[in-house]
């Protein structure tokens, strides 16, 4: 018999404390100012835990790695979004779509498969042909 375990998300920290998702979503639960945005850079974060949680409490975007990724390349993946986002004023969608480019086109040996939900859906670029940019698609990733 196949018994699916979801995996749960825990956020260890070098003192030796951690964080679980639901207590991340309780301390945002007393906030009067809720992120929209939430970036990650810990390996293996983006659990469905976290991302219904975070759905729940008003966090509309949320980025992070999926699988485990090496501090180096979390650091550079994440200097190209904020680049993007904050200096050119992307939008969220836009600064990711655009890092997920380069990193594959220019960066191709980075470690991690980086993930970008909307509302608790996963979203990604549909395949595009010629020069046409390819729609943004959003679909339910843990159901």
């Amino acid at each position: 018999m196949d018994v699916f375990i979801a995996k749960t998300t825990r956020l260890d920290f070098p003192s030796g404390k951690w964080i679980t998702a639901e207590e991340i979503c309780e301390t945002l639960q007393d906030r009067t100012d809720k992120p929209k945005l939430m970036i990650f850079s810990a390996c293996s974060v983006c659990n469905e835990d976290l991302i219904e949680c975070l759905k729940k409490v008003g966090v509309k975007y949320v980025i992070g790695p999926e699988e485990d990724v090496y501090w180096f390349d979390a650091a550079i993946f994440l200097t190209i979004f904020y680049r993007l986002f904050l200096v050119e004023k992307r939008t969220p969608w836009m600064a990711y779509r655009n890092t997920e480019r380069i990193r594959k086109i220019f960066l191709p040996q980075l470690t991690g498969t980086w993930l970008f939900f909307e509302n608790g859906k996963l979203c990604y670029s549909a395949p595009y042909s010629r020069n046409k940019i390819g729609k943004k698609v959003c679909m339910n990733y843990f159901y």
